[in-house]
């Protein structure tokens, strides 16, 4: 019995230290855990780059649908500025590629001018408009000048010869842009009714001369122009002093970010400029051959010439008009004629003015219409004309290119050259339905 006894307390005694051994185990585990947090907790208070690195915040799907709302209008926000800022960095060369043109039919005579006897003009004087205008436009006035120089300038003193004559009411005053110089012209494009019936061109620059120009090409169906200034007429400052706007390439202006209006609204020769933002919907014109879109802004200003400028600098618009508020051409729809213009290359021309078939189209005419371009007008003695091709019919391919509108039918001829041939596929109704034509056409050289 008492064996028994002694066996059973040397197991009980053996579990005890067993026991104990693992409670020291358990412990000196608990020690060393915390002993190993309070090492990470001073390590994230001096370093924040490993807490972001360990504990990183919400992912994207948990972020509240507030805080991506604040996120995005501080992005906005951000945006804003940023082009504010750019526009205004980028304004100085703005005004430089604005000129103001004076058309006239008085007679004058040119002669020298000493620039060192000028009178240095001050530039952007802040004048507000009328306040019935809204609160955001501030139409800046720019008075154009010179630094002094000993170089004799050949252009007119704008206050001696062209002020008396714009006093008297014998001249138009409008905004010109300069596109592109080469060796022997600068190139400016303008409305070509706002020097229509003139003899007489003058191009004032930035230096505040004005200098001869003359009428180069024009399309009265789009109302554009360019003129140029005889390169050699300019002195090497005045050269150096111009600035040359680049078309943008963007088929869209921005309605979020602030472009720059820049012109003569008020039929003097000071240069006004004003910002704003484009409102992001257009009106579609329709012309000879092509389409144009014109865009509306908040600019609240009454004007017939003058140009818009994107914050990068570049031309976005051509200013058509506007009752009270500047409305504008976008400058890329016409990005490619201009310059066939001022490389003087013939732009091929059909013919025809037409519209979209569309289920509005169909419903108003009660007659199930192909999907093409609905020729609306054919110009006499056209090409297409010539062809055969009638009001009435529609266009649905020209050569491979499928029609479906002005805007294809201008993209497809913006590629022809003038004299080359057209297969055009069309449809023309006879009694119930449709019967398609094949015509070719020798395109011409766009009448101006």
């Amino acid at each position: 019995m008492n064996e028994y006894s002694h066996v059973k307390e040397t197991i009980i005694d053996e579990r005890k230290i067993r026991q104990q051994k693992y409670l020291l185990i358990a412990v000196i585990i608990l020690a060393v855990t915390a002993l190993l947090v309070a090492t990470a907790a001073l390590l994230l208070l001096h370093d924040p780059n490993l807490k972001e690195r360990y504990f990183p915040g919400p992912d994207e799907d948990e972020t509240t649908e507030e805080e991506t709302e604040e996120t995005t209008s501080e992005c906005v926000e951000t945006d804003v500025v940023d082009a504010n800022t750019r526009l205004n960095n980028n304004r100085e060369e703005i005004l430089k590629s604005v000129v103001t043109l004076f058309a006239t039919n008085a007679e004058q005579e040119t002669y020298a001018n000493d620039v060192s006897q000028s009178t240095q003009k001050e530039a952007d004087v802040t004048e507000s408009v009328d306040e019935s205008t809204a609160d955001y436009t501030d139409v800046t006035k720019i008075t154009k000048g010179d630094t002094s120089s000993d170089e004799m300038e050949t252009g007119i003193d704008t206050e001696s010869y062209l002020d008396s004559i714009i006093s008297l009411g014998e001249g138009d005053i409008s905004s010109g842009v300069i596109l592109n110089t080469d060796n022997n012209y600068v190139y400016v494009l303008c409305l070509y009714s706002t020097i229509k019936g003139n003899e007489h061109i003058y191009a004032i620059l930035s230096n505040g001369y004005a200098y001869e120009a003359e009428l180069y090409k024009r399309d009265t169906y789009t109302d554009v122009a360019i003129v140029t200034i005889d390169i050699n007429d300019l002195s090497d400052e005045a050269a150096f002093g111009i600035s040359v706007a680049a078309i943008s390439k963007s088929a869209e202006v921005s309605s979020t970010d602030p472009i720059l209006y820049v012109g003569n609204p008020f039929s003097d020769t000071v240069t006004y400029d004003s910002v704003g933002f484009a409102s992001g919907s257009y009106a579609y014109v329709s012309t000879l051959d092509m389409v144009y879109r014109v865009v509306r802004t908040n600019i609240f200003i009454s004007a017939d010439n003058g140009f818009l400028f994107d914050s990068y600098g570049e031309l976005v618009g051509i200013v058509n008009g506007g009752d009270s508020i500047i409305e504008a051409i976008v400058a890329n729809d016409l990005q490619l004629f201009v310059n066939k213009l001022i490389k003087d290359e013939d732009v091929a021309v059909l013919g025809v003015y037409g519209e979209l078939v569309d289920d509005e189209m169909r419903t108003l005419s009660g007659l199930d219409l192909p999907s093409g371009l609905y020729v609306t007008t054919v110009l006499r003695n056209s090409p297409a004309y010539g062809a055969g091709i009638q009001p009435g019919d529609i266009i649905v391919k020209v050569g491979d290119n499928t029609i479906t509108n002005m805007i294809t039918l201008k993209t497809c001829l913006q590629n022809v050259a003038a004299g080359d041939k057209l297969v055009i596929t069309l449809k023309r109704q006879t009694g119930d339905g449709f019967n398609t034509y094949t015509v070719t056409v020798s395109t011409e050289s766009r009448p101006n």
